[in-house]
């Protein structure tokens, strides 16, 4: 099955290389409901969101910077002898130090065929526009880029509430 994706971070060069990324998700048959899926790859040293066990921490490192080490080794003990796995929230940890563009994609499939069990998908590259309201992070997204639209000033966009076009707030 064709999927649309979207990567909402912009990318200087595919040849990058990062140790997470988030992707939007939408199957071509639209048997979500319009709804799109949004999960993120992580690499070994990068903490998933959704995982029961504490993230280990360095008490003498309280920005968490030499904990990258710690939360090495517990994604490892997490993997066992995979490559990968997905945590109930979508966060899926990859048996690899970083990636770029071309080993996210990869990966996507990976995740697709795993969660979705679509055996073929078949990546097609969407626009940030498609996939907006679709999840709780694009529908974010959307908010803060109307609110830099309007001229909101940076330090109050996080109070910024979007509003129909007769003045009245947008219904949550």
């Amino acid at each position: 099955m064709k999927w649309k994706y979207c990567i909402p971070h912009v990318w200087n060069s595919p040849e990058d290389r990062t140790v997470w990324e988030d992707v939007y998700l939408l199957p071509e048959d639209r048997s979500n409901g319009g709804k799109s899926y949004w999960f993120t790859l992580n690499a070994l040293t990068f903490g998933a969101a959704g995982i029961d066990e504490q993230y280990p921490t360095d008490p003498d490192d309280p920005f968490g910077f030499g904990a990258r080490e710690l939360v090495r080794e517990m994604n490892l003990r997490l993997l066992g002898d995979r490559d990968y796995f997905i945590t109930p929230v979508l966060d899926m940890v990859a048996r690899v130090d970083d990636f770029n563009m071309s080993e996210l994609l990869e990966w996507t499939k990976v995740f697709i065929r795993d969660h979705f069990g679509d055996p073929d998908p078949v990546l097609v590259q969407g626009e940030l526009s498609d996939f907006a309201g679709t999840n709780n992070h694009a529908a974010e997204i959307g908010r803060i880029t109307e609110a830099l639209e309007a001229g909101v000033p940076e330090e109050e966009v996080i109070y910024y509430q979007p509003t129909l076009d007769r003045g009245e707030p947008k219904p949550s």
